[in-house]
């Protein structure tokens, strides 16, 4: 939690009990619109760390206002997954799959077995991507189709590779690696990115504010 402390005693000798009036007023519609600031940076920021492949992930980036009865504004994601993003952490596999729907999958001998459930699927530099970076979706786990094979023991290390050529030079081409789980670095800065935008905007946005509010006031 972010905390910013207002010197109520400062404005008041400087311009007076009217001030102290309008303070909450003032205080709520420079804490909303800092967030706002705070929020549309963070979405900004958002493409040089993450491959975006749909805009819900950046539009998912929010902020709920200040009142004058609750001088709180919170910027947030609404996606509970990019908390990992935040804080960084272990993502484990979970039993329906992870991010690998564990769906039957042919073997290189053709045998079509279940691979092991609760496997995180962590991409190889083998997987094709697009200029942006981002992954096709016929090189996703789910869209390997007939061209998946799993190899590996289910009580081991698994690897999910497809069929590269035909014919003499057919061979497999290892593109993820199943674990039971991987580490997460913190990357989404949510926390770090609002500092700075209140460092930076809050005591002129206030200023600004609170001079208009008593401007208002005395009209």
């Amino acid at each position: 939690m972010l905390q910013v402390d207002i010197n109520t005693k400062e404005i008041e000798r400087l311009a007076g009990g009217q001030a102290l009036k309008q303070l909450r007023f003032a205080a709520a519609v420079s804490l909303t619109q800092t967030a706002r600031e705070a929020r549309d940076s963070i979405r900004a920021s958002m493409p040089s760390r993450f491959t975006i492949r749909r805009q819900w992930v950046v539009q998912g980036i929010r902020y709920t206002p200040a009142s004058k009865a609750s001088l709180t504004a919170t910027v947030y994601s609404k996606d509970p997954f990019m908390g990992r993003q935040e804080t960084g952490g272990t993502k484990t596999g979970s039993p329906s799959g992870g991010n690998f729907t564990g769906a039957s999958l042919q073997q290189n001998k053709g045998k079509r077995v279940r691979p092991a459930m609760g496997r995180v699927a962590v991409p190889t530099d083998n997987v094709l991507r697009s200029k942006s970076e981002i992954i096709r979706k016929s090189e996703l786990p789910s869209g390997l189709g007939e061209r998946g094979f799993v190899i590996g023991n289910p009580g081991e290390t698994q690897f999910l590779a497809k069929r590269f050529a035909k014919g003499k030079r057919a061979g497999l081409q290892i593109l993820y690696v199943l674990k039971r789980s991987t580490q997460i670095k913190p990357r989404l800065e949510l926390r770090e990115i609002t500092e700075k935008v209140f460092t930076r905007r809050f005591g002129k946005i206030f200023s600004e504010q609170l001079a208009k509010a008593i401007s208002n006031s005395n009209k």
